[in-house]
């Protein structure tokens, strides 16, 4: 259990940050085109972010390394080497967005307005980097005495198929806990959903449109399949229930079939994603699924339908709420001004799961209300900026002060 007398308030983070500081960090952030370009390798995606993030910890004193991942997608890792007894601590947040054809203001110039600034990735997920690199500057400029090495990880695409947190993760660091930037109103979330995405084919036999009966739609195929997966599966879903995330998810929200208006088509696909609570696994949902298929098949024996692999696999998380990370960060939350904050789980994925899987307890933290994100008009409040980082910084030497010293961590990465 957390002994709150292990706090150490000898170092007080509190006012530390200017918001004028942080309205100008964020502001070049937010200025930064990073949409995740998916499979688009014309895009520019995170290279010219990554510069930044690699050229501000330059500035403040904090060694980095430039890590690539696909081709000119890199993530960017800073450290601050601690004594090299005490256990190793890790901030991550993304660098990448999503796409910008929604909104209604410039994405790409952030304005301030009433305290908030505008412009996309401003809530989903600059303002949790920002708050992490004003965090790593804190503890660099008032010299605070380290026991372990304290990392942070600004990695690319998470808004597609998590390659940066799964190649972060491959590379043989030892993080003993973290922090997930992610826009939860400076709530400390110990669990959310997992997510499974694969693809469904059907499959018909192309004819002219002008004897459709000589063809087989594979449009008309799958609209039996998609009505099935919302008339069945939808159902048993919402009646699963977590106390945490609450219920499991099935969505159809991308469907493609033909090929021109004067030819019956012979394929057609959808995507599904399926969000996944605590205690789910991508084995049983799949196979939940191929019995679902297989139904369909007997009861409709012209019906050619396939399911691929998946193509994007995020584990369901849950952490101890007594884990010491989570004690330290909800009471540094509480301590430093958001009175307000409180434990609880999420609906949505981040990459904590990925950690969380490689049993390093990871919380989700940050500034910013999730139902900003991707939004057409999206925002954050620079107060929330200002203050996440000021109780991440307390939270990381609060955990450290809290743990016995160990001898198997090794030297860092630098040595």
């Amino acid at each position: 259990m957390f002994d709150q007398r292990k706090m150490k308030d000898n170092i007080y983070f509190k006012g530390s940050v200017e918001e004028k500081e942080a309205v100008s960090l964020l502001r070049d952030l937010v200025a930064i085109n990073s949409v995740n370009p998916l499979e688009d390798r014309l895009a520019r995606g995170e290279k010219e972010i990554a510069s930044y993030v690699r050229d501000y910890l330059k500035d403040i004193g904090i060694r980095s390394m430039v890590q690539p991942v696909l081709d000119d997608r890199p993530n960017v890792i800073g450290i601050l080497e601690g004594k090299g007894k005490g256990r190793n601590f890790v901030l991550e947040a993304h660098m990448d967005t999503v796409k910008v054809d929604n909104m209604s203001i410039d994405p790409f110039l952030p304005k301030m307005e009433e305290g908030k600034m505008f412009g996309r990735g401003a809530c989903d997920d600059k303002g949790s980097l920002a708050s992490m690199l004003l965090a790593m500057k804190l503890l660099r400029e008032r010299s605070i005495p380290l026991k372990g090495d304290v990392y942070i990880a600004a990695v690319m695409d998470e808004e597609h198929r998590y390659r940066g947190v799964s190649h972060l993760l491959d590379q043989g660091f030892k993080f003993d806990a973290g922090i997930v930037g992610e826009p939860t109103d400076l709530d400390v979330l110990i669990a959310h959903r997992g997510c499974l995405r694969w693809r469904i084919t059907t499959k018909g036999i192309s004819a002219h449109s002008s004897e459709p009966d000589k063809g087989k739609n594979a449009i008309y195929l799958m609209s039996e399949v998609v009505d099935a997966l919302k008339k069945k599966l939808v159902p048993v879903c919402r009646k699963k229930s977590h106390p945490l995330v609450g219920s499991p998810s099935l969505s159809v929200n991308v469907i493609r079939g033909g090929t021109q208006v004067n030819t019956v088509p012979d394929r057609c696909f959808i995507e599904v994603d399926r969000r996944m609570v605590p205690g789910e696994n991508d084995r049983d949902v799949l196979e939940e699924v191929d019995q679902f298929l297989d139904k369909l098949r007997k009861e409709n024996p012209l019906l050619e339908v396939e399911r691929e692999d998946p193509f994007l696999t995020s584990p369901a998380m849950q952490i101890d709420e007594d884990e010491e990370v989570v004690q330290a960060l909800f009471q540094c939350a509480k301590d430093r001004g958001a009175s307000e904050s409180k434990i609880r789980g999420g609906r949505f994925d981040s990459d904590a799961g990925k950690f969380v899987a490689r049993g390093i307890p990871t919380p989700v933290f940050g500034p910013g209300n999730i139902a900003q994100a991707h939004s057409e008009e999206e925002w954050i409040q620079i107060k929330e900026v200002v203050q996440a980082a000021e109780i991440i910084a307390q939270s990381i030497v609060t955990y450290q002060s809290m743990g016995e010293s160990r001898d198997d961590i090794g030297g860092s990465i630098y040595k």
